[in-house]
């Protein structure tokens, strides 16, 4: 499905959002993701920052000089074309009201931005803590995040299973959310399950390529 940019805004340092055209036919859920291709400069599975209610695709990518990929979306003009692919995803909210922990490492944060606006403009009723890790100056979307009816907590540091305990003490109540650096969510991931919390209470939804937050 052909998508068009409608506007980039560089949010820190070289991480960049992108917001483009919807197609008609595109349905997902908040926490989805897609295969965005931009042709000769190759694809990549980016997750949706934007809510399934809202009329536009978002993604927010860190441009790393060293890949094409990258560096074609970076340079892509304003009404220019890409393409996506049907989306995807396990990593959606809980049908019935619980309490979840979202743990965002890095650009992690942009699933979290597409199921926070959803369940804010559904007013729906789960318990919603955010843990939020990035390096020094690198967490974005600050004032977003402060809209929702959720707890924040920021880290600039790479989050340990002691944080998410300390943060959530009653955590084996929680469903935990992972999105991040593949090393730093298979790690907790697999902590997790060393503490005791079942697999239906573990989501993870890693991005590949990325080692560090």
């Amino acid at each position: 499905m052909e998508i068009k940019l409608q506007s980039k805004t560089l949010l820190r340092g070289s991480i960049l959002s992108l917001q483009f055209s919807r197609p008609a036919g595109l349905v997902f859920e908040a926490g989805d993701y897609v295969e965005l291709s931009m042709g000769q400069h190759g694809k990549r599975w980016l997750s949706i920052a934007s809510s399934p209610s809202e009329p536009f695709l978002r993604f927010i990518v860190k441009i790393n000089k060293n890949s094409d990929f990258k560096k074609a979306l970076a340079l892509l003009p304003i009404g220019g074309s890409a393409h996506v692919s049907p989306a995807l995803g396990t990593f959606n909210l809980t049908a019935t009201p619980k309490s979840l922990l979202f743990v965002a490492g890095g650009i992690g944060i942009t699933p979290f931005l597409s199921l926070l606006e959803y369940h804010y403009e559904k007013n729906l009723t789960h318990l919603i803590t955010v843990l939020y890790a990035a390096k020094p100056g690198e967490h974005i979307e600050l004032e977003t995040l402060s809209r929702y009816n959720a707890s924040v907590a920021y880290l600039e540091r790479r989050p340990r299973l002691d944080d998410l305990v300390t943060f959530t003490p009653n955590l084996k109540g929680h469903t935990v959310y992972l999105a991040g650096p593949e090393p730093l969510c298979i790690e907790l991931e697999q902590e997790l399950a060393g503490f005791g919390l079942p697999k239906k209470q573990r989501k993870l939804s890693y991005f590949e390529g990325y080692e560090e937050l």
